[in-house]
Parts: structure tokens; C-alpha cells; sequence
């Protein structure tokens, strides 16, 4: 898909997730953004793309993970618990099996956030903790932000997936600020939004988005665009808002106000 994009005139960029989060965590035992227990929100959620993992385990956790869905419940868990208790061979395999090692290496290429003119991308809902980050150093462009950001992150998913060693702790940082999907009502005020639309950002694309869609009235009245998507989302898709003359001179005033 990259290949043919490129042909194309454009470029594919892989956002990292929640979901990532969870293998990520669950491959190198460590708890998952918002301290979350990525094997347990796994097993009791049914989110069952972690057995995929099981194709790098024994060959008896092959065999389970391929007949998965014909297996009577108390085999299906016996397959989680195989899959846990064979977690630290699955990560040791799969730094030596060339599949293995490509996806590895496909993970760590993941970026937490992107933009494109004048549009950021990221998974989550945007905070205010996450958007203050970008605005913080006057100095500093959103790409060069940016690209700290990813920098931290991407280095600290080769120090536990490729190196085996422990990454420097900007990676947890990253991880919770950017991947925390239990964090989606504290959004960005109008102060940020203006410092936002100085650097040249007028509109924000994210995807998992369930509770507090309601109550992000304020991105509306700021403007601090924003445009939900994903196919479990109840985000109206079809509304995309700018950061427009009048929200602006409203955000302005308000500030004056203060």
C-alpha cells in the first residue's frame, strides 16, 4: 500500500492506537497506556487479535489459535492462559523469525501523531495535556514538535521490541499522553486553540472517540477543528470544523475578558 501510494504522489502513515497499545504492552509485560492490563482488557473484552500472536508459540498454541472459534469455552481459555504463559518465547521468537521480525520492525515505525497543511492527525481525542505539548515552545514548529514526539516514541518501541532493554521514560510519558483512551473529556481550551491556530493548525482528525462527544461543544465555539472517525464511533463523521473568523474573535475576546 505504501508502494502504490508513493506512486501515486502520496504517502502511508500508520497511527499508532489503543489496540497497538495492547500488544505492545502485552508482548513486553508492561502495563498499557492508563496503567491498563493489556492481556485481561484483552481476554475479557474479546478483543481476540492477540491470539494472532499465538502463530509464533508452540505448536500446540498454533493449533488452538487456529481452530479458536470451534473450541468450547473453557478451551478458548486455556488458549488465552497458553498464550500469557508463553509470552516472553512468543517476543524471543519473533526477533529471529523474518516474519516475525518485520512486524517488529513495522511496529516500531508507528507515529503517535502527524499532520499534513494545516490538519493533525492523532488517535485519540485531543486534551488539553496533549495539545499543550505541541504549543508549548514558541520556538518550535509543529513538524519539529512533532517529530520529538515520534522520535521518543518510535525509540522507545525499538528499546523493547528489537534491543530488549528498557526505554528512556519520555516513551511512558508518550505512550499515556497519547494512547490513554480513558482521558476524552479534558479538550482543548481557547487559549490553546488560538496558540494552535498560530502555528498554522485549524483542524484535528482522530478516531476513538465514544464518551464525551456531547460534551465538546467547546471545540465547536473555539473552533478547534475536529472530525471523528472509525467504524465503532458515534461521531457525527460528516461535520469537519474549521477555526473560523467568528469563533476566533469569540476565543479572543474571552481571553480579553480574563
Amino acid at each position: 500500500l505504501g508502494q502504490q501510494a508513493a506512486e501515486a504522489g502520496g504517502q502511508v502513515e500508520v497511527l499508532a492506537g489503543n489496540h497497538d497499545d495492547f500488544l505492545i504492552s502485552f508482548l513486553t509485560d508492561r502495563v498499557g497506556a492508563g496503567r491498563a492490563d493489556a492481556f485481561e482488557t484483552c481476554r475479557q473484552g474479546g478483543y481476540d487479535g492477540l491470539l494472532e500472536l499465538g502463530r509464533f508459540g508452540s505448536l500446540s498454541l498454533q493449533s488452538a489459535v487456529r481452530n479458536y472459534d470451534t473450541l468450547a469455552p473453557p478451551e478458548q481459555e486455556q488458549a488465552w492462559q497458553q498464550l500469557k504463559a508463553e509470552r516472553a518465547s512468543i517476543l524471543a521468537t519473533m526477533r529471529t523469525d523474518p516474519t516475525g521480525r518485520e512486524l517488529l520492525e513495522t511496529i516500531t515505525k508507528m507515529k503517535l501523531v502527524t499532520e499534513h497543511d494545516d490538519t493533525l492527525f492523532t488517535h485519540t481525542n485531543p486534551t488539553n495535556e496533549m495539545m499543550e505539548l505541541l504549543v508549548r515552545d514558541p520556538s518550535m514548529s509543529i513538524k519539529e514538535v512533532l517529530a520529538r514526539v515520534n522520535s521518543a516514541y518510535r525509540a522507545g518501541l525499538k528499546a523493547l521490541l528489537i534491543d530488549d532493554t528498557e526505554p528512556d521514560s519520555s516513551y511512558a510519558d508518550m505512550q499515556n499522553l497519547f494512547l490513554n483512551t480513558d482521558n476524552r473529556s479534558n479538550l482543548p481550551d481557547s487559549t490553546i486553540a488560538l496558540r494552535l491556530k498560530a502555528k498554522g493548525v485549524n483542524a484535528i482528525l482522530h478516531g476513538h472517540t465514544d464518551d464525551g462527544v456531547e460534551r465538546d461543544h467547546g471545540l465547536d465555539a473555539v473552533g478547534a477543528g475536529r472530525l471523528g472517525a472509525g467504524r465503532h464511533h458515534r461521531q457525527r463523521a460528516d461535520r469537519h470544523h474549521q477555526i473560523g473568523a467568528l469563533a476566533l474573535e469569540d476565543a479572543r475576546q474571552g481571553l480579553a475578558d480574563e
